[in-house]
């Protein structure tokens, strides 16, 4: 029978959340499943990632770092682990670590209309890995769900260039977080 995953030293700051994870030391242990979700934290966690992510749970295999990225920015994280042997065998959950990543938004964007270009710059946000650019036809207070996204930048600046002066509207930039990085040690029991 396989021992749960313990996972302790739980920490978030601005830019990054890390998890440091306690697994028992066992020869037959093939890998570990990293479950999260933002909907509670108890079971079924069955977390959607972002464009470009990884849905729970992520098979990590024998790794002992992983990186769970695009995470949602002001929104509680609820992760826990489990372990499982070369037979398929999955232990229970670990103990359930949670944080809330954030960043603060996007300050002083200006636009300027060329004669084809919409080019929009803004003060970078410290700890933002990269920004999305979205766009309304209609609706100046619209959320980023309710938007089109037009593109994603790791710089301040961006162009719109493609029927931008015909594509009359209200621009949003969203600064997203940085790659969380969930870190594991092995230790014996």
């Amino acid at each position: 029978m396989l021992s749960s995953v313990n996972v302790f030293g739980t920490s978030w700051t601005v830019s990054y959340g890390c998890f440091e994870l306690r697994a028992p030391l066992d020869s037959d242990i093939a890998g570990y499943k990293v479950y999260y979700d933002t909907d509670e934290a108890t079971p079924p966690y069955d977390g959607q990632a972002g464009v470009g992510g990884i849905d729970s749970p992520v098979a990590l295999g024998d790794l002992t770092q992983f990186t769970l990225g695009y995470l949602s920015n002001d929104t509680t994280y609820y992760v826990c682990v489990t372990a499982f042997d070369i037979s398929g065998n999955e232990s229970g959950y670990s103990e359930v670590a949670s944080g809330i990543p954030h960043l603060p938004p996007v300050i002083d964007l200006s636009i300027r209309v060329e004669v084809d270009d919409v080019l929009l710059n803004w003060k970078p946000v410290l700890g933002a890995n990269d920004y999305d650019v979205y766009h309304s036809a209609d609706d100046p207070f619209a959320e980023p769900a309710q938007m089109t996204l037009l593109d994603s930048t790791y710089l301040p600046h961006w162009q719109h260039t493609e029927g931008a002066t015909t594509d009359r509207g209200f621009y949003r930039v969203v600064a997203r977080l940085p790659i969380n990085i969930l870190q594991f040690t092995h230790v014996s029991a």
